[in-house]
């Protein structure tokens, strides 16, 4: 990622970073992502924001969202895409993340409605909400941190291999993902589905 610049934003720091003309809000701390991103999305803005902890993360139905630092918590923002996109938003961004973890040695499985699972144990999360022509897909990925204390039915990468991994790397990686597979789903839809049918 090249660093643009940086800059003060609701009287917190953030770096900001492009990424194949992504532009990434990178915060220490923020209360949420996702409301950061809708006001992005209001302002008609496509990006990227990840914060290196949450104070009020939320999952799926308001849920609380605990997310320390060592985590990948972002929420990323997209101009409305078509039907069959939209349609599958979920599995586009589930797929992703289980190709980012498979690259590191972790085999997962996608639970529906919006986790994935490691064996018996949530690894991430996955929270889509629409906001006017816009849609902000929201990811919650156990890294670098320890979890299971706090929550003993998840589990983070550094809990299961005792190692450590650049946060930065698995974004940049995920991104680069996601944008393959917003491109070429269209024409590759069927090579898609009987991927996803097989890590349900």
């Amino acid at each position: 990622m090249n660093t643009l610049q940086l800059q003060e934003s609701r009287k917190l720091p953030v770096k900001i970073y492009l990424l194949k003309n992504q532009k990434i809000y990178w915060f220490k701390n923020i209360s949420s992502t996702m409301d950061f991103a809708k006001q992005k999305a209001k302002e008609k803005e496509e990006c990227v924001v990840i914060s290196e902890s949450q104070t009020s993360g939320r999952g799926k139905l308001e849920k609380k969202w605990i997310s320390p630092e060592g985590g990948l918590w972002c929420s990323i923002v997209w101009a409305e895409d078509s039907a069959e996109i939209l349609n599958n938003l979920f599995f586009l961004v589930a797929s992703a993340i289980y190709d980012v973890l498979k690259s590191y040695g972790i085999k997962t499985k996608i639970k529906l409605p919006n986790d994935i699972y490691y064996k018996d144990k949530k690894i991430a999360g996955i929270l889509i909400e629409k906001k006017g022509i816009y849609v902000i897909l929201g990811i919650g990925m156990n890294i670098n941190n320890k979890i299971s204390d706090a929550i003993p039915e998840a589990i983070s990468y550094y809990e299961i291999t005792n190692k450590t991994i650049s946060i930065e790397k698995v974004l940049e990686n995920m991104l680069n993902i996601l944008l393959y597979y917003r491109k070429k789903f269209p024409e590759e839809k069927e090579n898609f589905l009987k991927k996803w049918s097989e890590i349900l």
